[in-house]
């Protein structure tokens, strides 16, 4: 996770005790809107609705750069297991005011938008600490612009998309992180039923219920500036000695992958080369690398000398055998326009892929292939 994390309330009371814990910061006005920004933290309310959770998400997004989205504050409760003041994590976001088949069927073409694994996990690690009666529910939040106070209408939304709680700015919010491929968590406390009592229960919780979720962010706050703290120590670097270092890297994540479904190691390879020699020096010759069943020619030279006489063809012809011997089923290699594409073709190979305009503008690179074995 990044260093910055935008954090997101509808209403002043949403993030009193998140603005609390962030000491001290600078405050930055922008279409409106008032972003309270630390080095580690960008706090806003973005006001209640969907327009105005959608605008201020993606000012967050576009100016501070934010690599992650916590949207907190409180919610009526929908679902038969919900009680007031209990939390509830986003599994998933929707609308429940915009048809299903809209959802899927317009851009971004989702039903219903995914909450981040790693915010929830740290969510539910957070919410251990928290000093509470209530009890956290993982479920489906859904939003609409309107505040729900009616049993018919809850009823209707019940039914419709069996949610945990309904709020009025949580799929906005998950909808612009989606587009910009933010990772993103909606935490609610509940504050109402959403029923017919709604408004004077809303009245008696709300200011209990905004605090609650807020010091469940501020934990998991805590928890994402230690595991900064943790990793600062890491560097990237680029050197002569890293090809060693990440290519032990990678035989290891390889060998990782073919335990998993009990395959070969992928990282076993042969190398193997051919050279054309005479009057006491080298003329060309031919190289390549099998695993497993594939064996891939990654270069053939002769001199221009020697060119017209048949040898690179021979060449080719020695290191297929040499890959057929040694249990390979198919051979791969690549050529670019202005090399020998007509050349590998008369040898048999068939092209399965192009680039055009790699590795320059103009080139076009070639991708072949020869089935040596069933």
């Amino acid at each position: 996770m990044g260093k910055r994390i935008g954090i997101i309330g509808a209403m002043d009371i949403e993030i009193q005790e998140i603005k609390k814990w962030m000491g001290t910061y600078q405050t930055v006005q922008k279409a409106g809107f008032t972003f309270y920004v630390s080095e580690f933290v960008v706090l806003t309310s973005c006001g209640v609705g969907k327009v105005n959770a959608s605008c201020c998400t993606q000012l967050l997004i576009d100016t501070f750069q934010v690599s992650a989205i916590i949207n907190t504050g409180i919610a009526g409760g929908l679902h038969p297991e919900v009680e007031t003041l209990d939390m509830v994590l986003s599994s998933t976001c929707t609308y429940h005011d915009v048809r299903p088949v809209q959802m899927a069927s317009c851009f971004p073409f989702q039903e219903a938008f995914i909450a981040d694994p790693a915010l929830m996990d740290l969510a539910k690690e957070a919410f251990e600490k928290l000093e509470t009666g209530s009890r956290l529910h993982v479920g489906k939040i859904v939003t609409g612009e309107s505040f729900v106070s009616s049993s018919q209408h809850k009823e209707e939304i019940v039914k419709g998309y069996a949610p945990h709680c309904v709020e009025m700015e949580g799929a906005a919010i998950a909808h612009v992180a989606h587009l910009n491929q933010v990772p993103f968590l909606i935490i609610r406390c509940i504050s109402d039923m959403a029923d017919g009592n709604a408004a004077l229960t809303y009245e008696q919780f709300e200011i209990q219920a905004a605090s609650l979720s807020a010091n469940l962010v501020c934990l998991m706050l805590e928890g994402l500036s230690g595991s900064e703290n943790e990793t600062s120590t890491n560097e990237i670097t680029m050197g002569p000695e890293d090809f060693k270092v990440v290519d032990a890297c990678l035989d290891k994540l390889l060998d990782g992958h073919s335990a998993k479904v009990g395959g070969p190691a992928l990282t076993t390879s042969q190398k193997f080369a051919i050279s054309l020699k005479g009057d006491g020096q080298a003329w060309g010759g031919i190289c390549g690398t099998l695993q497993l069943e594939h064996f891939h020619i990654n270069g053939l030279a002769v001199d221009e000398s020697l060119r017209g006489q048949n040898w690179g063809m021979k060449l080719v012809h020695a290191l297929e055998k040499q890959a057929i011997q040694t249990g390979a089923k198919i051979i791969t290699l690549s050529t670019l326009s202005y090399q020998a594409l007509g050349f590998y073709q008369k040898a048999g190979y068939e092209v399965y892929g192009t680039l055009p305009n790699c590795p320059v503008q103009g080139v076009t690179k070639y991708h072949l292939h020869k089935v040596v074995a069933p």
